[in-house]
């Protein structure tokens, strides 16, 4: 379960925000709430904002602390472990940034009965520049404990702090020490401790751990066709699509009578095609000519949300809701909030401009969030709909109509686009040259 997120100095989030899943004290929807121990965590959060004010850079700076994790380095790279197959790995400072400032990721999340917390910070110059590249700090807390810590190329391991299971067999103290001043003399300026020296003298497995999470349990989707589930078989050229899935797919509207993918070869991605019975004759054709947008969005979005269930996984997903009707993804929203159904404790994370799920009895005041950018600074700023005390000028109360608010402009993150000038200039324009054209 992801529990916090804070980064600095990320593209336009030149002063950083917090993305935190941990319930304030207020009352609304207890079924909302996932357990850890005494803790108890979000299961879901909702981002608004207008075009451009950095809702998707919320989504990708979490896609960039994971690849972070799972390359071992902060240098840029177009080889990614993640779903995000075509996505390109760079990490982008502050644009207008007047001064050369870090970049820091801090991320906690609890897997396997135990709650990590890892910190980065590293430089890697302003905007466009190419100045070298390290990393500042870099620290890992399990269960508030911390596990080491490095400041630039002196790493501290805190072995007190550490259960002895976790220790490499044979680890000695004496080992440590004859063996620490070697690391601290060649550790590598974009490389990190974690995944070089930590699990080769200290322990392989806290380094599994915390590599595992962001490997198997966080799942970042900035565009969901990059997702296949069914390319794994290399075995067959045309695969089925599962049966559920299509049962589930009829429930919202489906022509094909059958659906399944097809693939000319190995090595081409397969097509989904559906199966049309006309004048007592199946024919089969590629979908995507005669299915709704929407239909194929919800077949590229089940398979996530399912796998995300079953495997107890966050879900982080850009413009889930895209050409899918808003009672589809309530009743989806509804399921993670379902404790009878969300039994292995998934989280669902997305940004939106659909105001439909600002709402009382979808979501808690503290699962809201909301980015707004100040035009005159180009900063963009994320808070939640709770950080708005319920005895100030905008009531906040659970019994409150917040879409209304919303487009009052009471919460801010909203911007009246009035395009009709821009329009009328064209069409004059228009007419003028058509005019011409006539003399």
């Amino acid at each position: 379960m992801l529990v916090n997120f804070k980064t600095k100095n990320y593209k336009s989030f030149k002063d950083g925000f917090e993305f935190s899943l941990q319930p304030t004290r207020i009352r609304d929807l207890p079924n909302s709430l996932l357990k850890f121990k005494k803790e108890k965590i979000l299961s879901s959060g909702v981002i608004y904002g207008p075009n451009a004010a950095g809702k998707t850079t919320v989504i990708e700076a979490l896609s960039r602390i994971q690849e972070i994790i799972l390359n071992g380095h902060i240098n840029n790279t177009t080889e990614t472990r993640t779903f995000l197959k075509n996505n390109k790995l760079e990490y982008i400072p502050f644009i207008f940034a007047e001064k050369n400032e870090p970049t820091e990721f801090d991320i906690t999340f609890i897997h396997d009965y135990l709650k990590f917390r890892f910190i980065l910070k590293f430089e890697i110059g302003m905007f466009n520049s190419s100045s070298n590249r390290k990393i500042l700090l870099e620290e890992l807390y399990i269960d508030n404990k911390e596990i080491y810590s490095r400041e630039e190329n002196t790493v501290n391991v805190y072995i007190d702090q550490i259960n002895e299971k976790y220790l490499n067999d044979g680890f000695t103290i004496d080992n440590y020490y004859n063996n620490l001043k070697m690391i601290n003399k060649n550790i590598q300026n974009t490389k990190l401790f974690l995944s070089t020296d930590f699990p080769s003298f200290i322990s392989k497995a806290i380094c599994e751990k915390t590599i595992e999470w962001f490997d198997e349990k966080l799942c970042v989707f900035n565009n969901l066709k990059d997702i296949n589930f069914y390319m794994e078989s290399e075995k067959s050229l045309i695969e089925e699509l599962p049966v559920d899935i299509y049962e589930a797919t009829k429930r919202i509207g489906v022509i094909g009578s059958e659906m399944f993918f097809k693939k000319k070869d190995k090595d081409q991605n397969p097509e989904l095609y559906s199966v049309l019975n006309i004048n007592g004759k199946n024919i089969s054709m590629p979908s995507e000519l005669i299915e709704s947008c929407g239909t194929l969005h919800f077949i590229d979005l089940y398979p996530a949300i399912i796998d995300s269930l079953l495997r107890g996984t966050t879900l982080v997903i850009d413009e889930l809701d895209s050409s899918l009707h808003p009672h589809i993804i309530m009743n989806i929203i509804n399921i993670y909030h379902d404790s009878d159904i969300n039994i292995n404790n998934a989280q669902l994370i997305f940004n939106t401009h659909n105001p439909f799920y600002i709402n009382n009895k979808i979501f808690r005041r503290d699962e809201i969030f909301f980015v707004e950018k100040d035009r005159d600074t180009k900063i963009s700023d994320l808070y939640k709909l709770s950080d708005f005390k319920t005895n100030s000028d905008v009531d906040t109360r659970n019994t409150t109509d917040y879409c209304s608010n919303y487009f009052k402009n009471k919460y801010g993150a909203i911007e009246y686009v009035d395009l009709s000038e821009e329009v009328i200039k064209i069409i004059k324009r228009g007419n003028k040259c058509e005019e011409k054209v006539r003399e």
